[in-house]
């Protein structure tokens, strides 16, 4: 995506206009089905914004902080790409994640595969994901991942994995427990166990 970012001859003021009307909504638009990470984020608005500053009148150097705070804490209000995705999804969830919409079902599919690929006990809002080297990135988990950074939670109906023992342990979790294995061998396990069909032993 920014390789497509190109210079333009508009003055400061029709820069500016330009990036909240027409060349920021060509950014924003497709975020609420996007799934960038933090870093991807950073570096198609890195691209952008060595661009739009400069042509905007402020140094192509300044903190990203005050790039994108809002006018009324002095900031030069430039859209923050990754809360701005973040956003959209939470909002995504909150209207769709209990609906009997197309959206809505769709999470909750993506979500209970999510819980069983994961092989953890207790709330997918709250599982350490980031910790989770055997996943897949998808939608969802970028999403509960920008959640959990920012401290926010959302409750949920979803069923949770159940052991029919007292004494029943998960496998991933007590594999994880053990630190040696890496990203790849967790994820060779990982298919094995689903391959099987079991997520706790006895």
């Amino acid at each position: 995506m920014e390789k497509n970012i190109q210079k333009s001859n508009l003055n400061h003021d029709d820069t500016r206009c330009a990036i909240d009307t027409t060349i920021g909504k060509t950014l924003s638009y497709p975020l609420p089905v996007t799934a960038f990470n933090p870093k991807q984020c950073h570096k198609i608005m890195g691209t952008f914004l060595s661009l739009a500053l400069p042509r905007s009148g402020i140094v192509r150097s300044a903190a990203r902080q005050i790039v994108h705070s809002p006018f009324e804490v002095m900031g030069f209000g430039y859209d923050d790409m990754d809360m701005d995705q973040l956003a959209e999804h939470i909002m995504i969830m909150i209207d769709h994640g209990n609906g009997k919409t197309v959206t809505g079902k769709l999470i909750r599919t993506l979500a209970e595969g999510m819980h069983i690929e994961i092989g953890f006990r207790g709330d997918l809002m709250k599982t350490p994901h980031k910790k989770i080297r055997w996943s897949e990135h998808t939608w969802l988990r970028n999403t509960l991942e920008g959640m959990i950074s920012i401290k926010v939670h959302l409750k949920t109906t979803l069923p949770i994995l159940q052991t029919w023992k007292e004494d029943d342990v998960f496998i991933m979790e007590e594999i994880q427990k053990l630190h040696c294995f890496n990203s790849s061998e967790m994820k060779i396990i990982n298919e094995v166990r689903m391959h099987i069909g079991r997520y706790y032993i006895q």
